[in-house]
């Protein structure tokens, strides 16, 4: 009889890992262009019915705890959404120059996946919206820019100027612009229409800014809040007022904010003044409308004379301090990144409809995508399962029972939504003599957590190479539980109860 040791080698193949395996089904995708998807639910509080959590990564519908889904004739919920930000920007027209409809789809419990759903559907010709925006752009005029602060002035009027063609004959967007140093040599020019005197006096002035030393970030911030503040209050009528934003360029910490007759000696100190006025739940609320609070976006690099202490701490103010963080490697991306802010911010002016039937129970996503859309499967961690084992071997020369107890191992990978694949080792003793075995194994899913596992491969016992098969039930619990029968030189059963380390529930 071949002497043959093989269980290294097969206990080799079982730890390779398939990195393929894994699929996302959180989204959907579009083979032939992006697909941006947000989902909510749907829930019923007090009689009326509130579509929660309406927030996703990619399109993202004006961030509020609950939104009121308003009945309709046609025994369907309407919700209405003000506010649409896109990312990447440019996806709320179409090449017509009309806003794109969007597709909805539905999860299936029973399936688990997406599906198209025809019977959601988005209003039509009630896309677009007259309400004003209020915009403070606050930007970096310290001479640690140097030859960068072109670059800076030319980000700012691609922002501007893409806000004015949108706002042509519409008055859409009231602007402001802050360039600042130090608070002395900081620059102002009020909130003002954005219509064509308007838009070139504000080229002139962002053209005109001049660096100095200093950098008053933290001041400028509270000077665009009070503007904006009191802009909305007197210039715009309650029923026309729809948000009002900041957003803001600096390359380095605040070392010029200070006032002291509000005893803000030091720029640290004024941070802790304007912080909560920024984010916290004491930020000034505009027009005194619920939801109408100032939304900021900060874009930052860093400065060629700052340590990795000072990024660190400039790092952690900017997401404490701004809503929106666009943290970038160069100024070389400083032009682009404002031109998708301006986008964003042109394609949050549509409102969109949305009516939902009652029995879709509000789980809908949005996206671009066309019907024939492909559905990503969702990361999917490893199955991975440890057990113990107890069996007999017969052996048939010698004509005696032996004794088998050890430990298995068994790792699948998701292939499909129901099945995984992998391998199963396992190692032990029997009377005496090192055994062990190792092969493939298919874990087939039911609707349920339960699966079904199928196996078999090569169990080298002492010296006598032979053939193994295997079935076993993992429980919806983490649980499992498997049998093993084997043949060759020697013959036998293996009953082995395991846990589920990874992937078990």
């Amino acid at each position: 009889m071949k002497q043959k040791r093989l269980l290294p080698a097969i206990l080799a193949m079982a730890l390779m890992v398939p990195a393929w395996a894994q699929r996302d089904k959180s989204t959907l995708k579009n083979p032939d262009e992006a697909t941006y998807s947000i989902k909510g639910t749907m829930q019923v509080n007090n009689g009326k019915r509130y579509l929660n959590d309406a927030t996703g990564n990619k399109i993202v519908f004006e961030s509020v705890p609950s939104r009121l889904a308003k009945p309709t004739q046609m025994a369907d919920l309407v919700v209405r959404f003000d506010n649409v930000e896109t990312v990447p920007p440019g996806l709320m027209k179409g090449s017509d120059g009309k806003p794109r409809m969007l597709d909805f789809w539905r999860y299936d419990e029973e399936v688990g996946e997406w599906v198209y759903d025809s019977e959601v559907r988005q209003g039509e010709n009630q896309m677009e919206s007259t309400m004003k925006t209020n915009i403070m752009l606050v930007v970096d005029n310290s001479k640690s820019l140097g030859d960068d602060f072109k670059k800076v002035q030319d980000a700012a009027l691609e922002f501007v100027g893409r806000l004015y063609e949108e706002s042509k004959g519409r008055d859409i967007f009231r602007i402001g612009v802050i360039g600042f140093s130090t608070v002395q040599f900081t620059k102002i020019r009020d909130i003002s229409p954005l219509d064509a005197a308007n838009y070139r006096q504000i080229v002139n002035f962002i053209r005109n800014l001049e660096m100095q030393n200093g950098t008053a970030f933290y001041y400028s911030l509270e000077k665009a809040l009070d503007m904006l503040e009191n802009d909305a209050r007197s210039n715009i009528a309650k029923d026309e007022y729809k948000e009002s934003r900041i957003y803001a360029f600096t390359d380095g910490l605040d070392q010029a904010s200070v006032d002291d007759a509000r005893n803000l000696s030091t720029p640290a100190q004024y941070y802790e003044h304007i912080r909560p006025m920024m984010k916290d739940s004491k930020r000034k609320k505009i027009m005194d409308l619920p939801g109408k609070t100032v939304h900021s976006t900060i874009v930052t690099v860093r400065g060629g004379d700052m340590t990795d202490k000072q990024e660190g701490l400039f790092d952690q103010r900017a997401q404490e301090i701004c809503d929106n963080v666009r943290k970038l490697t160069d100024m070389n991306q400083l032009v682009r990144e404002f031109q998708k802010l301006a986008e964003d911010l042109v394609n949050s002016n549509y409102v969109l409809y949305c009516y939902i039937p009652v029995g879709a129970n509000g789980r809908v996503g949005w996206t671009f995508a066309e019907e024939k859309a492909v559905k990503e499967r969702k990361p999917v961690k490893l199955w991975l399962g440890v057990g113990v084992e107890l069996g007999d071997s017969y052996d048939y020369d010698y004509e005696y029972h032996e004794f088998y107890k050890g430990l298995n191992l068994n790792i699948a990978f998701p292939v499909t939504s129901r099945l995984s694949l992998g391998f199963s080792a396992g190692v032990g003793d029997c009377d005496g003599f090192f055994s062990g075995y190792g092969g493939l194994l298919a874990k087939i899913n039911t609707k349920g957590k339960s699966a079904l596992l199928l196996g078999g491969g090569l169990m080298s016992l002492g010296t006598f190479l032979q053939y193994y098969g295997q079935l076993g039930w993992k429980f919806q619990s983490p649980w499992y539980i498997s049998c093993s029968g084997f043949y060759g030189e020697t013959y036998g059963v293996l009953i082995g109860i395991g846990y589920s380390i990874l992937g078990g529930r």
